[in-house]
């Protein structure tokens, strides 16, 4: 249902250095645009290089935010994947750094939480708390109770900071 509010609802960004790249979507994965997207680069050689909806797990890669499909988008804005298909379904991740706008980071509550890192919990949740996934951002302005706006530092700083 995460995924599903992702979708759906208006979700404000602003691209600082825009880079767009398409991935090969997981097999039976389902990714809807406006969410995060990421990929394992752990152990199973099966699902290693393949686009899903984040999860917050190990050896999980951010790749950035869904925003549509070179050629597979349903009317549902989803992207199922399908690895047997002749034509192997894709996602658009807007891949390069980002400010979300009034976002909801749970575990904030004050100005005081500017520049804290922001890690997500799944394709639509984003907290202050690392459990298992790698930070993804940080926390750029906090406007009120848990809605800030978040520097998302984009797939490449992501990797190595």
């Amino acid at each position: 249902m995460a995924a599903l509010t992702a979708a759906v609802s208006n979700r404000s960004w602003a691209s600082i250095h825009s880079w767009v790249q398409n991935y090969k979507v997981l097999n039976g994965g389902t990714i809807y645009v406006g969410s995060f997207v990421g990929a394992l680069n752990g152990t199973s050689t099966a699902q290693r290089g393949y686009a899903k909806a984040y999860a917050d797990q190990n050896n999980i890669k951010y790749l950035g935010i869904a925003i549509g499909s070179p050629f597979d988008i349903t009317t549902s804005l989803t992207i199922v994947g399908n690895t047997s298909a002749t034509r192997i379904p894709m996602v658009t991740v807007e891949c390069g750094p980002a400010i979300l706008r009034s976002y909801t980071v749970t575990g904030t509550s004050a100005a005081t939480d500017v520049f804290r890192q922001v890690y997500l919990r799944n394709d639509n949740d984003m907290n202050v708390t690392q459990v298992l996934s790698p930070r993804v951002g940080r926390v750029e302005y906090w406007h009120t109770s848990t809605t800030c706006d978040v520097l998302l530092y984009g797939a490449l700083s992501a990797e190595v900071i």
